[in-house]
């Protein structure tokens, strides 16, 4: 006789993976704001709903993740998602952004939609340049979801983010239409593209990885740099306006998403001292 055993809660679940992993496992409880996604299939992209999964943080943190979403591409390589790893990467610069800001890559709408909900956030300018993905958007009705106030703030512009320039002063840029989070050249590439954006401000999608490096590179060592020490990095060794946070710790923050999400082929070859801060 085949016996049917009750269907765990995600919560419960989440209490069970953490007994056994000797840690806790925490159901992860999304910060920003997360659109609905319906069945969708375009050419090669599908988009594919996740009852449950477990996975780490950008910050490195474990979490039981349900019912979230991801865009694949033929079927099997995961693109663009709704997960921890996704979303805290992006949150620091939708909730730093002010005036007017350019998103580079709508993906499946984080960015854009959560900055146009910070109320320092005047307008939004999104450029995308796969047509899917602008499909995509139109058929989820992504910004619509949106109260009609804070749909009203974003302008939704297909182009190439390698060539597009504004045609108004642009206060904030972030940048997120790459694949994977690190890329040796990605700070040139910025440097490039901030050359024909000229904003106030710059966030880009993965930037903890290159500061890291950047750490390594002037250090010998990934050190937990103070705002002090990190201000004086930045501005000598970016070329980039480039929007952190101040008074929040972010250089250990910066040593945190290294460790997890730094290729492992670069990790090994960089010194990861025990944290000890490092000042100017």
């Amino acid at each position: 006789m085949q016996t049917t055993l009750p269907a765990l809660s995600p919560e419960l679940l989440a209490a069970a993976l953490g007994a056994a992993a000797g840690q806790a496992v925490p159901l992860y409880q999304p910060r920003m704001w997360i659109p609905q996604f319906p069945d969708y299939q375009q050419d090669a992209w599908s988009v594919r709903q996740v009852p449950m999964l477990t996975m780490k943080g950008y910050w490195g943190s474990p979490y039981l993740v349900a019912n979230t979403t991801m865009l694949m591409r033929h079927g099997r390589e995961s693109w663009m998602s709704v997960t921890p790893s996704e979303l805290e990467s992006q949150e620091l610069g939708c909730r730093l952004a002010r005036g007017h800001t350019v998103v580079l890559g709508f993906g499946m709408g984080i960015a854009a939609c959560n900055a146009a909900l910070n109320p320092a956030v005047s307008k939004v300018t999104v450029v995308e340049y796969d047509p899917i993905v602008l499909d995509l958007a139109e058929t989820a009705g992504i910004i619509a979801q949106l109260p009609a106030d804070i749909a009203a703030k974003i302008t939704l512009l297909q182009g190439d983010a390698h060539h597009w320039q504004p045609d108004e002063a642009v206060d904030t840029l972030l940048a997120d239409y790459w694949f994977p989070f690190y890329d040796p050249e990605r700070l040139a590439e910025m440097r490039a593209v901030q050359t024909r954006v000229a904003a106030k401000q710059v966030f880009f999608w993965g930037q903890e990885l290159n500061l890291a490096w950047l750490i390594h590179q002037r250090h010998g060592e990934v050190c937990v740099l103070d705002d002090a020490a990190l201000a004086e990095l930045i501005t000598t060794d970016t070329g980039l306006p480039l929007l952190w946070p101040r008074g929040e710790d972010y250089g250990t923050a910066i040593v945190a998403a290294a460790r997890h999400w730094l290729p492992l082929a670069v990790r090994q070859g960089m010194r990861w001292p025990l944290p000890t801060r490092t000042s100017a």
